[in-house]
């Protein structure tokens, strides 16, 4: 009687060592991020979820990412987009977004996104040719590595300041002179070339602390040393197009949410509104 009583403690003992450790990594917390592209004012709200909660909700991104691939017009993908949207919410995702509010933001049609004149944009892109883009005026739905989220601003600002620099250089190089001696012999010059790269490093910094500098927003998916993995799926003026593994894409004139579900990689979930989607 004796013996099963202790083997019976023991079977016990046993299973409280291996069980325990797990139930506790399910439940330790993980910060998720969600960012909102498109608003007047970009949200980050940051929100605490056990390791389990975590997987479910990655597991229901991949599901709606198969539902996507069902879906023969935007409509459909609209009404995916909002199951999407009321899952969020049933995470407490959505920072002071209703669920209306946050429908239309991915669908680009939110009262408070910033007046957006696409064409201007584009023009400054040299990206306005209908043929050139793979899809346009789209609903997009990714979840890639080697992803990288930037503004029209800091974009266009850096081209704009990289310019004035390289003029500035080749102007040294035809006179003669290096680059240093040119600068020295022109202090006005070397003052407005290091004004510009001060600019350039304030709108990095800017980019992440004032709300309003998000318009027009870019993803570049993948680059020219390394494509992205993961997948992407659109549909738009030309039909339904998606890509799997080996993608080296840009999306201009983003409208949407991105998750970010763990901090540690730079692989995101997103989906919402494009301008236009490209290939390089």
């Amino acid at each position: 009687m004796i013996r099963k009583i202790i083997a019976l403690f023991l079977g016990f003992l046993l299973l409280a060592v291996f069980i325990a450790p797990s139930i506790e990594a399910q439940n330790s917390l993980k910060d998720i991020f969600t960012e909102f592209y498109g608003l007047s004012q970009k949200e980050q709200p940051v929100m605490y979820l056990t390791t389990k909660q975590v997987k479910d909700l990655e597991q229901q991104l991949f599901q709606y990412r198969e539902k996507l691939n069902n879906v023969d017009t935007q409509s459909e993908a609209e009404d995916i987009f909002r199951e999407i949207i009321n899952e969020l919410n049933s995470y407490n995702l959505l920072g002071n977004l209703t669920v209306d509010e946050a429908f239309e933001l991915v669908t680009c049609t939110n009262k408070h996104i910033l007046p957006y004149q696409e064409s201007n944009i584009l023009s400054l892109l040299n990206i306005n040719n209908d043929d050139f883009p793979e899809n346009k005026q789209c609903l997009i739905y990714g979840n890639t590595d080697n992803t990288m989220f930037s503004s029209l601003r800091q974009v266009i600002t850096g081209n704009v300041i990289l310019t004035v620099m390289m003029v500035i250089t080749l102007i040294a190089e035809l006179n003669g002179d290096g680059i240093e001696v040119y600068l020295d012999e022109h202090p006005l010059i070397a003052l407005v070339m290091g004004l510009s790269l001060n600019i350039w490093g304030l709108t990095m910094i800017i980019k992440n602390y004032v709300k309003s500098f998000f318009i027009a927003d870019f993803i570049g998916i993948g680059t020219e040393e390394e494509d992205a993995n993961g997948n992407l799926f659109t549909i738009g003026v030309h039909g339904k197009k998606t890509w799997n593994e080996s993608i080296y894409i840009d999306v201009t004139g983003f409208f949407g949410i991105k998750l970010v579900l763990d901090r540690k990689t730079d692989r995101f979930f997103y989906f919402g509104y494009a301008s236009q989607v490209f290939e390089n």
